[in-house]
């Protein structure tokens, strides 16, 4: 009897023990090629795990001749699951408005000890191209060319690089590894890395003038606004065809920060960036007091941004536009210290008053290096004031969120006058600098269904647009909104006022964002105006993008 108690306390026990232990934590999933849809053996499956903003390694695994993998992990948390293998690579599509298809995200916890993925490698493709002296006619060896994957969004052109590709004696390259998509090739001054920042120079240096070969994309051989970029698909390779490389002066500018704009010994970062290039920024860091000289500028337009302090409160900064002609240029640029905007919401007449603590309000620089505690929205107190320090004298746009469905902001005010746009042109001469938000409750509101003929289209995007549309960029107007399952949507917090609105299926979005679609688009868009308080209900056909 004493030996049976034993083994049922001892089993009982181990029951016990048993479902305390948590479940194992795992994720399982597959790797397939793109379009053909069949599994990838032996491809590395690499697991992270998000800490504070950044995702470290922690596991990885081979897919089995099925594509299959299972991976158990210790921790709970969010993981990035990858996968990757030689002369494989991911779908090519947009990385700000899209997951590679080779990449997922999930989060394991003790209510979801599992997790299945599916991964989708595609193929990569290659350019090639023949790269020959302008005026002889000659192949170039040696030159090292930059192939760059072209995206757009909201009209404006994103570049991603690529390692760089070397020219053979005959002059030809072949750039691999490639993501499907359409790319151009960048050809770029050889010594633009080297020496671009001498803190310690003559006055034999101050009088030299650099040779190197010029930048231009190809094909279309200019900037930006000549580049006719070509397609590369998986598997594939793609020829750009001649390259027709020149070589041409290259100026220098001499930079002077007095020193009373920042503290003796204090680093200040320079940016010099090339404005007919997507990508072309230089510079570097030079000790407060210090004279600079900075190296490799073809003739050509740049904006100079210099920058000392490490605060919000305590930075001071310069915003330069410089043209560079056919001279070196020597140049003071004083830093100073921004401005403050102290802010207010103002309850329209007669409105209730929305829980002010819980708004979030956004200055974000256009077209400038903003600071990322620059970019972090702020909340009013319970009396509505709110306070932006040391900010920039330049062009800023005002972003209201968190406002409740109930209220719109029905007006801005930047020293007592009218906000276009939403734009605020902070004035230098002004002694003192003031935002008014104004909030009112009796918002406007829009629900309707999208349908193409008789079908409800699932998932479609809306946009609707405020009319007339900013002349600065038609995208500063936009709002949108995805339908349901059943093809229903709504807006709500609108201000009164006309409207145009339309409705484009999903697979489409990624196309809005190239350059003038959704100016085209308009045309066929509805026209609706907006009653305060009033809530219309509407119905919307599919417009085709590609129209």
């Amino acid at each position: 009897m004493r030996i049976a108690l034993t083994l049922f306390l001892a089993t009982a026990a181990a029951f016990a023990q048993n479902a305390l232990q948590p479940a194992p934590l795992e994720i399982r999933g597959r790797v397939v090629e793109g379009g053909a849809n069949i599994p990838i053996a032996s491809a590395q499956v690499v697991i992270s795990v998000l800490e504070t903003y950044h995702f470290k390694e922690v596991k990885r695994s081979i897919t089995d001749p099925s594509g299959n993998f299972q991976i158990r992990l210790e921790n709970p948390g969010e993981y990035s699951v990858r996968a990757e293998k030689p002369g494989y690579t991911y779908d090519g599509k947009n990385p700000v408005s899209y997951t590679p298809s080779n990449q997922a995200r999930v989060k394991l916890d003790n209510e979801h000890v599992s997790a299945a993925v599916r991964l989708v490698l595609f193929s990569a493709g290659e350019l090639t191209g023949h790269v020959v002296d302008a005026d002889t006619g000659k192949p170039i060896a040696n030159l090292r060319v930059h192939p760059i994957t072209l995206f757009w969004s909201n009209g404006r052109p994103i570049e991603v690089g690529h390692e760089p590709a070397v020219t053979d004696k005959e002059g030809r390259f072949v750039a691999t590894g490639l993501q499907s998509g359409r790319y151009l090739v960048e050809v770029r001054p050889q010594q633009f890395d080297k020496e671009q920042l001498l803190e310690k120079f003559s006055a034999e240096d101050l009088t030299k003038v650099d040779n190197d070969y010029q930048r231009g994309y190809w094909p279309g051989g200019g900037g930006f606004d000549m580049a006719l970029p070509v397609q590369v698909l998986p598997g594939n390779l793609t020829d750009v065809g001649t390259i027709k490389a020149r070589k041409g002066p290259f100026y220098r500018v001499r930079l002077s920060i007095p020193a009373d704009g920042c503290t003796p010994g204090e680093k200040v970062e320079i940016n010099a960036t090339m404005l007919q290039f997507i990508d072309s920024g230089g510079g570097g860091e030079v000790e407060c007091g210090k004279d600079v000289l900075l190296r490799n500028f073809e003739s050509a337009q740049y904006s100079f941004y210099v920058v000392s302090g490490t605060t919000e409160e305590d930075r001071k900064r310069v915003i330069l536009p410089v043209e560079v002609t056919d001279k070196n240029l020597e140049l003071s640029v004083p830093l100073v210290r921004g401005v403050d905007i102290h802010g207010r919401i103002v309850v329209a007449d007669g409105a209730s008053k929305p829980p002010l603590e819980k708004l979030k309000i956004q200055m974000i620089v256009m077209g400038d290096i903003q600071f990322a505690d620059e970019q972090e929205p702020i909340s009013p107190d319970a009396d509505g004031r709110f306070r932006f320090v040391n900010r920039p004298i330049a062009r800023t746009r005002i972003v209201v969120s968190d406002l409740p469905a109930n209220f719109d902001v029905k007006e801005l005010r930047y020293n007592g006058g009218a906000v276009t746009d939403n734009i605020v042109a902070l004035n230098a001469n002004s002694p003192a600098h003031s935002l008014e938000i104004v909030v009112d409750d009796k918002p406007a509101r829009i629900a309707g269904t999208v349908a193409d003929r008789d079908k409800l289209m699932a998932r479609a995007l809306v946009i609707l647009l405020k009319w007339p549309v900013s002349n600065e960029d038609v995208f500063l107007s936009v709002r949108s909104a995805s339908a349901d399952d059943d093809g229903k949507f709504q807006f709500a917090g609108l201000a009164a006022g006309e409207y145009r609105i339309l409705a484009i299926a999903q697979e489409s979005a990624e196309k809005l964002d190239e350059p003038r679609v959704l100016e085209q688009l308009l045309s066929a868009a509805d026209r609706l105006t907006l009653t305060a308080g009033v809530a219309q209900n509407l119905t919307l056909s599919v417009t085709d993008a590609g129209r």
